[in-house]
């Protein structure tokens, strides 16, 4: 048996023809036919990194210390504290994608900063 890498377009293209064959469209077709509640857009805290003419700010920082190099950026900003109160849930995405390696992948060590940054306020 041979392997062949593929690329993820032909993967989802192959996917979705083999759910058609197994007859999984059928009931898609039934869920997706059937009364939808459409809600409203969910309140969302507005930006508190905005300058005094009402601007985003945004923030440069270079080096070599990603944890020290978060710090300042954020201290540059006001701190976290503006955005994120006390015992409040933060959902952190990192990018994986198990055969690749930064910068494809979220580095390990800046998840860490960023969560050690977090868990500070």
């Amino acid at each position: 048996m041979s392997y062949k890498s593929d690329s993820r377009r032909n993967f989802i293209k192959r996917l979705g023809q083999f759910a058609l064959s197994m007859g999984i469209f059928i009931p898609v077709a039934h869920v997706l036919s059937s009364e939808i509640t459409a809600l409203g857009p969910r309140v969302r805290k507005p930006n508190p990194f905005i300058s005094t003419d009402g601007k985003p700010i945004l923030v440069c920082v270079e080096g070599d210390n990603f944890d020290q190099m978060l710090s300042t950026g954020l201290d540059a900003m006001g701190g976290l504290s503006k955005l994120i109160g006390d015992n409040e849930n933060v959902l952190i995405k990192p990018n994986c994608v198990t055969s690749e390696v930064y910068p494809t992948t979220s580095d390990v060590n800046s998840l860490v900063s960023t969560i050690e940054q977090l868990q500070a306020v």
